[in-house]
């Protein structure tokens, strides 16, 4: 199931098989589409979640999370460290529900995206509890919750043009527009 946050029904024209054209065509066309916001429900299970955490945990505790991304830095672990089974689980997952969802509500093709930096991020309150408001260096960001929001206090993604925060599940999605400011 999914969720469309401040979503305009305009279409925009899927006649051009250019994924440069698609892409110049979703920069510069209808603004509205550029601030949605989509929330796509269950894309992990609770037991996908589960083993993805524990194996998140294991590579923690061999010290495989790393200090990247100089001008909003954050203490992650990036998905090809993962083991072989897992790191299958997430990209295949990722590329059936997240890229298919934002593909579809951004007027993209699937074949048009790619994950460019997919990590995993561990906020903890005595480290990194949060990010400062900021853009990514992508075309379409999404993020996925691997703990149960009564897990911590907080969480969810600030959006600065809704001016509220968006929070999900365990195992929900939420994909937006890179250059839109968030926290």
């Amino acid at each position: 199931m999914e969720t469309t946050v401040d979503c305009s029904t305009d279409n925009v024209d899927d006649s051009d098989n250019d994924p440069a054209v698609r892409r110049q065509r979703y920069l510069t066309g209808d603004q509205s589409v550029r601030k949605r916001v989509l929330w796509i429900e269950r894309c992990w299970s609770k037991d996908d979640c589960e083993i993805i955490s524990k194996e998140i945990h294991r590579l923690a505790d061999a010290g495989k999370f790393q200090r990247r991304h100089g001008s909003y830095a954050t203490n992650d672990l990036p998905v090809f460290y993962l083991c072989w089974n897992v790191y299958l689980l997430v990209m295949i997952s990722v590329r059936r529900k997240v890229l298919t969802s934002m593909a579809q509500h951004f007027y993209l093709k699937v074949d048009d995206l790619y994950c460019k930096d997919l990590f995993f991020v561990k906020y903890e309150t005595t480290k990194q509890n949060g990010l400062e408001l900021h853009r990514d260096g992508a075309l379409l960001s999404f993020n996925i919750l691997l703990s149960e929001p009564s897990d911590f206090i907080g969480g969810g993604t600030f959006f600065q043009h809704l001016d509220a925060v968006v929070s999900t599940n365990k195992g929900d999605a939420l994909a937006h527009d890179s250059q839109a400011m968030h926290a």
